[in-house]
């Protein structure tokens, strides 16, 4: 038989595979943790042999994953990966993972396209990879991440009201469920593209949940290890701060774009308490101010800002808000 897997997580997948070796969601699952798992990772060659005879399907498109990202970091897009996610995708229309997988393929060979001057090959990877993102889109019609995968590669390629349509789409598609993860993508791109009052709209329901999730937050990690150091729950949490703190920051940063600076101040505020990233979020929105705003949270910046070098940033920041 296969040889015994050491570790605890590789132990309770071979114990679940023994118990059900024919149940297909077993075996998936069995072989998506091995290949996902850095650890568990040269064992899943024998996982996926166990899942051909009962999904083929399946199998064969976490061959071509481990064929494009031998490593488990990031994805290669050589034409020959590209033809054979296309030729995967043919195969197995109605696949949400064949489809996924080739998006990852098609977004590689974009990225490896821009690191050269062959503008030629620049536009068709972009143009493929459009193509291909709007079929998926129109293939699986309740599927409400693949319209925001779709909104990425536009803004990618400049195209932001063809990004707004389509973030605006994945939240169409959330219906009476939508959260503020469905509506997200659309605020960020009407701040990105200077739509603040837009931006304010659609962000203010979700105002008190985002300044609740920051204030509840504890006082900032001390010395962390590297990411790849950190235990899973470790990063996480990390992770969880971050994610808390950006949208935090966003909402501050539409405020300001709109000229609402008592408001932005209001959320400023509550900000956790000695984090340097809090400061960071205003001064960021300052840049993006209308100029008279600017001015008003400037003087109100300064208040809490130190003399001497902290208020470099602070200039800058105004400096910024005025360059037009």
């Amino acid at each position: 038989g296969p040889a015994k897997d050491p570790s605890s997580a590789g132990m309770a997948l071979e114990t679940a595979v023994s118990l059900a070796p024919e149940r297909e969601a077993i075996l998936v699952r069995n072989a998506t943790i091995r290949l996902e798992n850095n650890v568990l990772r040269p064992t899943v060659r024998e996982a996926i042999e166990l899942l051909k005879p009962v999904a083929p399907g399946r199998a064969r498109v976490m061959e071509l994953a481990l064929e494009a990202s031998p490593d488990g970091k990031s994805f290669s897009g050589s034409p020959e990966l590209v033809a054979k996610a296309r030729e995967l995708v043919s195969m197995y229309p109605r696949s949400r993972p064949a489809h996924t997988l080739a998006l990852e393929i098609l977004n590689a060979d974009y990225a490896e396209s821009m690191e050269g001057n062959d503008f030629p090959r620049i536009t068709r990877s972009y143009e493929n990879l459009v193509d291909f993102t709007i079929a998926t889109v129109e293939q699986f019609p309740g599927d409400q991440e693949i319209p925001v995968l779709l909104s990425n590669v536009y803004m990618g390629g400049g195209e932001f009201e063809r990004a707004l349509e389509a973030a605006r789409e994945g939240r169409r598609r959330a219906g009476r469920g939508e959260k503020f993860e469905n509506v997200l993508p659309v605020i960020m791109i009407e701040a990105r593209m200077g739509r603040y009052g837009d931006a304010v709209r659609n962000i203010t329901p979700y105002r008190e949940e985002i300044e609740t999730a920051v204030r509840n937050l504890g006082p900032p990690p001390g010395n962390l290890p590297p990411l790849e150091q950190m235990s899973p729950e470790m990063r996480r949490m990390v992770s969880d701060r971050r994610t808390k703190l950006q949208r935090w920051s966003l909402l501050i940063n539409c405020l300001l774009g709109n000229g609402e600076v008592d408001e932005a101040w209001n959320v400023f505020s509550g900000r956790p308490s000695m984090d340097p990233g809090a400061s960071r979020a205003f001064l960021s929105g300052i840049e993006t101010a209308p100029p008279e705003a600017a001015v008003q949270a400037g003087l109100r910046m300064r208040e809490v800002i130190p003399p001497g070098p902290p208020r470099l940033r602070l200039i800058g920041a105004l400096l910024a808000a005025h360059r037009e």
